[in-house]
Order: C-alpha cells, then structure tokens, then sequence
C-alpha cells in the first residue's frame, strides 16, 4: 500500500435494525470501538476465512478518482460493490484546507469535502449538488452574491448564529445548466470581503461532473450477494495517525452492517473503550471492523454474531 493514495479513509457508518439506515456514528468513538474489538477477539482460523478484503492493488501510487470530465448534472451519487459514483469535484482549494479531502455518499446524495486538521474534524469545505427544485430552508436569508461561472449565485446567510462573532457560516449556491444548484459550506473563515473572495474562486473550480471513487475493500464472493449503500472516504494529508479511513454501509443477508477500515501511520496502543457488538482484525498497517449496532451496547445473540464474523 502507498502513502499517495488519494481521496480514501472514512468514519464509521451507523447502521442499526431500529433506526434509519446511514446515520454516521461519532469517528473518534468509532476508533475507540475498533481498537477493542481487534485486540480482544481474534478467533482462531478468523484471518484465513476472511469475507472482507483489503484491495491492495488498489491502494498504489495509480490510485485515483476517475472521470471524464463530462458534465453530467442528472447523475446521481451512488455506493457500488467496488467504487462510489459522484457528481460534484472541487477544483482549486486555498493552502488552509489541504489536510485531507474525501466523499460521502449518505441516503443518496453525495459531498466532496476537503480538511484542515486531520480526518477527525469537520471538513473545512463541503461542496454538493442539491436536488433539482431544492430551495434553501426558512433558516435562511438569502443575499446576493457575485454571479460564478457567469451564473446566478447566492450567499445563504443563517438566521440563527452560534458560532463567535464575526465566524458565521458560510453557504454559497450558485446554479449549474439543468436547473440544478450546487452548494458551497464552510465554518473556518472569518466574515469578510476576502474570505468571501476565496470562497468564490473555490466555487468557479468546482465541476458538476461524473467521478469514480475506487474502495480500498472488497467481499469474497463465498460471502454471496452485498449490497453497499452509504460511504464515506477520506485520505488525510498531514502528520498524524491516521492515513486515510472508510466507513461503509452493507447489507448482507437482509441484514446492515457496517464496515470501517483505517489505514494507521503507526502501531496502536490498546484501547480503553471495550464493546460487545463489533469483529476486528488487522491486515498489514489496515485494521478492519465489522459491527452491528454500536449505539446499542447490546447482547448479540449467535445468530447475529456469526453473520458478523462471516463478513469480517
């Protein structure tokens, strides 16, 4: 595996039986739960009969997002059983927000975002293309905004403010051919001309456009039929130990999943959070991580456990 494989790691998705499927579990509670469950349960014969796989070849300096640079504003962002589909890519990025950068693909619809401290904090930028017909909500004002690309454009002023003066969000929508609008977040910058300036030379690089997002995993077809539905990648740039991380929503046997992988810069020492409900191994510097539900610290019955350990 290659320290330049781009646009790849991921927080854990939530998945649980009772609740609605692609709700994001807190990442840094995530680790805590993975690092457990690899030390604590390596059941003899568990590596070798492996459903999960770590994609080597795919992990090289060849890997990258794929596209073809056609402007396809109906495609809609989708989790495949080997790449993610996407339909939004940033361009140019300030110096700031070069820490990391990744997609997410949640209830079917698809960000790309880009860090500015790592891979356990919120993104610096978020960018996504909006349903056609979406308008803002009532929670915000609408202001007038330098046209981007010589299309219409607006600043989305939040009416409620709980960030510290002068920190205000900023949300910039501006409109693409077919209708559609796609939209610009950020909570770093300070409410000025400048930062709006740069905000809007980061929207004018931003392409509606049909991308190809590889997985860094694949399932051994004795696991039979896997059905992935929500994802979210991202490839840290900065010292630190995390590489990149994946977390990715499965249904398997009629039952959700989740899968995380993460890529680790350095051995990791044992954790501190223990959990009943989650399967993992190592793979080389990858850890890898099967759960059921980890909002629930629930019994798991053997019925549960066993489809567990046969995706892991």
């Amino acid at each position: 595996m290659n320290d330049e494989m781009p646009q790849l790691a991921a927080q854990l998705t939530e998945l649980a039986e009772n609740s609605e499927p692609g709700r994001m579990l807190d990442v840094e509670r995530a680790r805590r739960v993975g690092r457990t469950r690899m030390r604590r349960r390596r059941l003899a014969g568990l590596a070798g009969a492996a459903a999960v796989l770590v994609t080597v070849g795919l992990l090289g300096a060849g890997f990258r997002d794929r596209h073809d640079g056609t402007p396809v504003p109906a495609v809609s962002p989708t989790v495949g059983p080997s790449s993610l589909t996407m339909n939004v890519r940033f361009g140019w990025v300030p110096d700031w927000a070069h820490s990391g950068s990744g997609y997410t693909v949640e209830k079917g619809q698809g960000k790309a975002s880009v860090q500015r401290d790592g891979v356990l904090v919120e993104p610096a930028l978020s960018v996504w293309l909006t349903e056609l017909g979406s308008e803002p909500g009532a929670e915000y004002e609408l202001r007038d905004a330098p046209k981007v690309n010589g299309r219409l454009a607006y600043w989305l002023d939040p009416e409620t403010i709980t960030s510290e003066p002068g920190w205000r969000p900023y949300h910039l929508r501006w409109q693409v051919p077919g209708g559609r609008w796609v939209q610009l977040r950020t909570m770093y910058l300070p409410r000025t001309t400048e930062s709006e300036q740069e905000l809007l030379r980061v929207a004018a690089g931003v392409t509606v456009e049909s991308v190809n997002v590889p997985l860094p995993v694949h399932f051994a077809d004795a696991l039979g039929p896997v059905r992935a539905f929500d994802a979210t990648l991202i490839r840290s740039n900065s010292p630190g130990e995390i590489r990149w991380r994946m977390g990715l929503g499965v249904e398997v046997s009629g039952q959700r999943l989740s899968v995380v992988a993460t890529r680790n810069t350095t051995p990791q020492p044992p954790p501190e959070f223990r959990s009943s409900n989650a399967e993992c191994r190592t793979v080389g510097d990858v850890d890898l991580c099967v759960s059921w539900d980890l909002a629930m610290e629930k019994e798991m019955t053997p019925d549960e456990w066993a489809l567990v350990r046969k995706v892991l």
